[in-house]
């Protein structure tokens, strides 16, 4: 756990990223519908990087609360 998880009641930190990794996945879900339906190119009117970046919020979405909900940061390690 990191910073501030460390001097908190496990119950909190659940519960709070609980709570903040449920709209991650709702948009996980609604992009992937998205992409799912319409394919890469969801908005005929946006340029092709508008289009590519709201389709790959569906897997950077999901990782988000993935690692939200495991409570570690990835990366370099405190001394």
């Amino acid at each position: 756990m990191i910073g501030w998880m460390r001097h908190t009641p496990r119950w909190a930190v659940a519960s709070t990223c609980g709570i903040a990794a449920v709209p991650l996945l709702v948009g996980a879900v609604a992009h992937l519908a998205d992409l799912l339906s319409h394919g890469v190119h969801l908005h005929g009117w946006a340029p092709r990087w508008l289009n590519l970046s709201w389709s790959s919020l569906a897997l950077f979405d999901t990782l988000a609360a993935v690692l939200l909900l495991r409570g570690r940061r990835p990366g370099a390690r405190p001394w």
